[in-house]
């Protein structure tokens, strides 16, 4: 199901709506204009406010080497496909991983 489907959309009053039209609107709602979207403003908001890991991840980690200082670390967010390594392997291997990973529990076998 396609998230264009107004239909199926289940809106909790007009907060969402309120947030959705204050982030620059969606082109669902017909409410989106490329012309006055901020991409900055989006991405500083969902990071900050709601806690969204857009694109990438921030976090403070300690200095592996000095206890008094910290580290902000970048790293990327929501590949959505299992590791990082996975992106480098051989097309005709992911196509067989992927299978495996959709197959039924139950016809897999011990």
């Amino acid at each position: 199901m396609a998230c264009t489907a107004l239909e199926h959309l289940v809106v909790p009053e007009q907060k969402l709506l309120r947030i959705i039209d204050q982030m620059g609107g969606w082109g669902v709602l017909r409410s989106f204009s490329v012309y006055s979207w901020n991409f900055k403003m989006v991405l500083r908001r969902l990071h900050a406010e709601y806690g969204v890991n857009a694109f990438f991840r921030l976090d403070v980690t300690p200095h592996p080497y000095d206890s008094t200082r910290n580290i902000v670390k970048i790293s990327p967010d929501g590949l959505g496909l299992r590791e990082r390594n996975y992106y480098y392997i051989d097309p005709e291997h992911k196509i067989k991983q992927l299978e495996a990973d959709t197959q039924d529990p139950q016809q897999q076998g011990p």
